[in-house]
């Protein structure tokens, strides 16, 4: 078997925990290629390699839910309630969530590392502390106070990338939400 037989072996087998339907969904490639390339019986070229590890580390994006309604019933078991009808079948998982206003300003962005559902719960009841309001406009105590609407998006980690992180530091750079504490932090592009 050729070196890249080996690697598409090795990629089916770790990456894709021998799902060869799951890396075919992935890649566009069908199983009977997978498994004639996997198993040496067909070479595979550079690019198809190249295409395979690349399907296999990309990180993958999920719409979970898009601005839905948070209504505030005046206690904070029916917002977690709400959230965890909200998130149904993604209560742990990683990713970003948003808060927004009435009029749909985004006004905090989070992200969660495997709790998706304890994370947003925890930050739509955190205290309001350094955001200014208009002189005779009252500052609300909580977030919650203030969100209206939510979105969260699952997004895939791996061992070596925290994806989600890179994907709020951008949106906190660009959006610069007003509940946010910190601007997003980006590493330097080098020349």
């Amino acid at each position: 078997m050729g070196e890249r037989s080996i690697v598409i072996a090795w990629v089916l087998r770790e990456l894709y925990n021998g799902d060869l339907k799951k890396a075919a969904s992935a890649t566009g490639f069908t199983v009977q290629q997978l498994v004639g390339w996997g198993n040496g019986t067909r070479t595979p070229h550079t690019s198809t390699v190249s295409r395979l590890m690349h399907h296999a580390f990309e990180p993958a994006f999920t719409v979970i839910a898009e601005f839905k309604p948070i209504k505030h019933d005046g206690t904070i078991k029916g917002v977690h309630n709400q959230l965890s009808a909200i998130l149904k079948g993604f209560h742990t998982a990683s990713g970003v969530y948003a808060f927004y206003d009435s009029s749909g300003t985004l006004l905090y962005l989070g992200k969660a590392d495997g709790r998706l559902l304890a994370e947003s719960y925890t930050q739509i009841k955190a205290k309001v502390t350094k955001t200014a309001f208009p002189r005779g406009v009252p500052k609300p105590s909580t977030r919650l106070a203030m969100v209206r609407y939510i979105s969260a998006y699952k997004v895939n980690k791996s061992e070596f990338e925290d994806y989600g992180k890179h994907v709020e530091a951008l949106i906190l750079r660009i959006r610069k939400p007003p509940l946010n504490t910190n601007s997003g932090n980006l590493e330097k592009a080098e020349p």
